[in-house]
């Protein structure tokens, strides 16, 4: 049987408005790990950010954007505050106005697998656009951020975090490497 992790979502005033799950047991290749509610009268999925309404609250300078709720909890688990979650791949035009409400320098750690890389570009290239301030956290381990904080510890999380690079380099850099 499937292991499944389960969590709420809430809007920007912090109103439950959805649920979501995870499977924590093997995945199969080729099947997602996330399960979302289909789109309702309150949950947009595109329209919000996962924890956004607490990280509205902070006064630090930036934040971290993740791909799923999962990366979020892992990473607040080893005290990285301001995280929020795409809830997918895909940065929409209204959670860019959420992002650009917050006024902070936007951090994207997403995932290092071709489409994490893919949809990091194509969010680096949205925010720019936007005259969002951003940087991209130069993820050199396998996996996404939840499954790197199970395997490393809180120093070298912190040290990750600190890895950071232009997003007009990564976009060219990426670009070459191929």
């Amino acid at each position: 049987m499937d292991k499944v992790m389960i969590d709420r979502f809430a809007n920007g005033e912090g109103k439950i408005v959805a649920f979501a799950a995870r499977k924590v047991s093997e995945i199969p290749v080729g099947e997602g790990k996330y399960k979302y509610l289909p789109s309702c009268q309150y949950y947009q999925k595109s329209s919000l950010l996962y924890n956004y309404s607490a990280v509205k609250k902070t006064r630090k300078e930036e934040c971290y954007l993740v791909e799923g709720f999962f990366d979020v909890i892992s990473l607040t688990k080893l005290g990285v505050e301001n995280c929020l979650a795409l809830l997918g791949t895909n940065l929409s035009t209204e959670q860019i106005k959420l992002l650009k409400e917050l006024k902070k320098r936007i951090i994207l750690f997403l995932d290092n697998d071709q489409a994490g890389q893919e949809a990091t570009i194509n969010a680096a290239t949205k925010l720019l656009l936007q005259e969002v301030d951003c940087e991209i956290i130069k993820n050199n381990y396998l996996g996404d951020p939840d499954e790197i904080c199970r395997q490393q510890d809180k120093e070298s999380i912190q040290t990750i975090l600190q890895n950071r690079e232009n997003p007009y380099l990564f976009i060219i850099n990426y670009h070459f490497a191929k």
